[in-house]
């Protein structure tokens, strides 16, 4: 039985359209087809000379849940969102850019999604991105609710910071006063942080709903990297504002140098292979500036980070590697295949200068098999002891975090998964890597060697299947992985450690 239109809630779909003649009607078909049906299009008109108004008024003309909102002179993406808000009718809120488009059931999905939860923002796993036309899927979130502050922390960091992939509670954003700071470049990057901190309850619809367009000639992301340097600022200085309002900033002062610090990160690579001295030099100044507002020990910058054990604490030391520094990954090396041993050894007794070493014991149970259970465990402690007496000989240049990385015994997503079949052997086997931990740790307190331990959370240990790779039990979830990486930088920050 069709449940009619009135008896569900309006949505707005609204589109900031600048010089978009040549995508705008593919944007607009695709929301009007959308098999949602009760919603409304706000169309943000900013000033374009090209031809986007006369394709807007003829739509609008063929479909009467079209509105059209007319900028006299060009104010940006963010003040053509919070016109869009401003004037909108409905219960819930989307932003679609108008180079986009939206899948044919995007509307509907979020819908469910925002009124089977109770959440004030909801969005996709994941997008198709449109590179020369060539449509790919690209997920970037795990599937389900996260209510708790921590998770929505990790939330952030592992988003892409679009807001044009979600729906929002148009009466949640008005009650927190929770707008786009309205500039040319960083209005995403600036609203995100405000919006996600300040959910009591987010909510991720597995799929990929809205389709992409990367970098089409002459959007906004193909400008020079140090003609927004500026709004950039801009935009970090909202987010200060706006959270310190609410009394949340200092709470999350290091998980917001984190998301500053990924970004940076990515300016700073893209100005070093353009050679661009002048955005670097802004970047670096952008550095200091970010760390003194939010508190953070400017010597916490340029240190090097050498990791020795699994994939997964690779991918949890990625964004460890604060800015200027380097990363180092022994990767696959064991302590126990002799070669391998040395070549660890080795270059740990090479370091000359103060170094974070972050390791795991899951490549050592994978040697475990080659040598047999009882020969492993003589050898590898003969092995520790090595690495151990090294380690108090470089420990004041030397600073170790080990992670306590397992095997996933489940699969699937953050509100429904799977038991592994060979779970039995999986547990013996996390039960092994726990032995040689204790083992380290003991050795390490016995020698004087100051080691700090993070243990991620059991209820984040599961392998994501909807991510479409690496799906076996050695590897886990992105959103894991950014919560440990996490964990470890705040340890890196904290003054006493470096």
């Amino acid at each position: 039985m069709e449940v009619s239109e009135a008896k569900v809630p309006l949505v707005s779909v609204i589109i900031p359209a600048y010089q978009v003649e040549g995508y705008i009607e593919q944007c607009i078909r695709s929301v009007t087809e959308q098999s949602y049906r009760n919603l409304e299009v706000v169309i943000v008109y900013d000033a374009c000379t090209d031809r986007t108004l006369e394709l807007c008024r003829y739509w609008q003309s063929r479909d009467n849940r079209i509105r059209i909102i007319e900028h006299a002179d060009r104010r940006g993406l963010g003040a053509a969102r919070n016109a869009g808000v401003k004037n909108a009718e409905g219960k819930f809120i989307c932003f679609l850019d108008g180079d986009d488009w939206y899948e044919p059931a995007f509307v509907e999905g979020l819908v469910e999604a925002m009124e089977s939860s109770g959440a004030e923002l909801a969005s996709y796993a994941g997008r198709y991105n449109i590179v020369d036309e060539v449509k790919k899927a690209f997920y970037y979130l795990i599937p389900g609710e996260y209510s708790l502050a921590a998770d929505r922390q990790i939330f952030l960091l592992r988003d892409i910071h679009p807001v044009w992939n979600r729906m929002y509670l148009k009466s949640w954003l008005l009650a927190q006063d929770i707008w786009e700071p309205e500039l040319y470049h960083y209005e995403d990057w600036g609203f995100q942080p405000v919006a996600e901190l300040s959910a009591s309850r987010i909510v991720v619809a597995a799929g990929a709903g809205l389709n992409y367009r990367v970098s089409r000639e002459g959007s906004l992301s193909g400008e020079r990297l140090v003609t927004y340097m500026d709004d950039w600022k801009r935009a970090f200085d909202f987010i200060v504002d706006r959270l310190s309002r609410q009394g949340i900033l200092q709470e999350n002062r290091q998980c917001l140098y984190y998301y500053f610090r990924e970004n940076m990160g990515y300016n700073l690579s893209t100005a070093q292979k353009e050679e661009d001295a002048e955005a670097i030099e802004a970047i670096r100044e952008m550095d200091t500036y970010v760390k003194e507002i939010l508190g953070i020990g400017q010597k916490a910058a340029f240190l090097p980070v050498l990791v020795l054990g699994s994939e997964n604490v690779r991918r949890c030391a990625d964004r460890v590697c604060l800015i200027g520094g380097s990363l180092k990954y022994l990767g696959g090396e064991s302590l126990v295949r002799e070669a391998e041993g040395r070549r660890v050894l080795e270059h740990i007794r090479s370091i000359r200068k103060q170094t974070l070493l972050i390791l795991d014991f899951m490549e050592e149970q994978k040697a475990a098999g080659d040598a047999g259970a009882g020969r492993f465990l003589k050898v590898w402690k003969e092995k520790c002891d090595g690495l151990v007496r090294l380690l108090q000989d470089k420990k004041e240049l030397v600073k170790t975090v080990l992670v306590r990385n397992r095997l996933s015994l489940e699969h699937g997503s953050m509100n429904q998964r799977k038991t592994y079949r060979n779970a039995d052997s999986l547990v013996q086997m996390n039960e092994q890597i726990a032995e040689l931990e204790r083992y380290f740790l003991e050795r390490c307190e016995a020698n004087q060697v100051p080691v700090r331990a993070v243990t991620p959370p059991a209820s984040h240990c599961f392998t994501d299947e909807a991510m479409g790779e690496r799906m076996s039990p050695e590897h886990a979830n992105s959103f894991l992985y950014a919560g440990v990486g996490l964990a470890v930088f705040r340890i890196v920050l904290e003054t006493d450690f470096i």
